[in-house]
């Protein structure tokens, strides 16, 4: 009798440091109910830097980029607010950081978002999206932690970024 194609171990791919989108004290759990016995997984992730790291996003494209939906709403810098661009520990675990973007509103604003007037006082502060990133330790921990085996470990030429193979 033939294996149902659905049996056989599954190739998990996780790349472009997507997982730095997710709450990875979380995403471990959800990864681990996905997958199956022997399937395998490839993730790669940044390695924190703080100086490195934080001038990867905090330059005049990547800034463009991530004001963009401010810039959506009607709002510019520096008139209506700054962007602030910064890194903090994530206390839940060592080894855990997060780039922060906010937007501190300079001034007092009523903007139109999805059809409804907001009003923005002075000094608020919009919390944008996180960033996470790690040292090389705190990723691996985090997604063994599930129960997953660690096979292979690759660093980038330049040490900023691992690629792990792992199997449930």
């Amino acid at each position: 009798m033939q294996k149902i194609l659905d049996d056989k171990p599954r190739l998990l791919m996780i790349l472009g440091n997507t997982l730095k989108a997710f709450d990875p004290l979380e995403f471990a759990v959800k990864l681990d109910k996905m997958m199956r016995t022997d399937d395998f997984l490839i993730l790669d992730g940044e390695i924190f830097n703080q100086t490195e790291t934080i001038a990867g996003y905090d330059n005049p494209i990547n800034r463009e980029f991530a004001f963009g939906p401010l810039s959506s709403v009607g709002l510019s810098e520096p008139e209506d607010g700054i962007l602030n661009i910064d890194t903090d520990l994530d206390n839940r675990q060592p080894g855990l950081y997060r780039i922060r973007k906010q937007f501190h509103v300079a001034r007092y604003l009523r903007i139109l978002l999805a059809r409804e007037t907001v009003l923005l006082p002075s000094n608020t502060n919009i919390e944008m999206s996180w960033s996470y990133k790690y040292d090389r330790d705190a990723l691996i921990g985090l997604i063994t932690s599930s129960g997953m085996q660690l096979i292979a470990e690759h660093a980038s030429t330049d040490k900023k970024f691992i690629t792990l193979l792992l199997k449930k």
